[in-house]
């Protein structure tokens, strides 16, 4: 996932350095800071919130490579980063 910056308000989603969605934040959703406590890697829901609407989101699949930023990349890095994990 690529999230632009504050005058975007955009994530992209990638697979194989291919954007295949791309999805508009809402004001509502939008963040000044991220600050990641405990979590789980392919796992995103909090089982004790009472808030139905709130799904458990269990990645069903695998994930090769994981890595956070602290800015979006543009096209141009995220193409060079997917080929040199390549192994060309």
């Amino acid at each position: 996932m690529e999230c632009h910056g504050p005058d975007k308000q955009k994530a992209d989603f990638r697979v194989d350095g291919e954007k295949i969605h791309e999805q508009a934040i809402e004001d509502d959703f939008k963040i000044d800071r991220l600050r990641i406590g405990n979590a789980e890697i392919g796992n995103w829901g909090d089982p004790n919130r009472k808030d139905p609407s709130y799904a458990i989101r269990n990645l069903n699949g695998r994930i090769d490579e994981l890595a956070i930023f602290d800015a979006a990349l543009s096209e141009k890095e995220i193409k060079t980063l997917y080929e040199k994990g390549q192994g060309n």
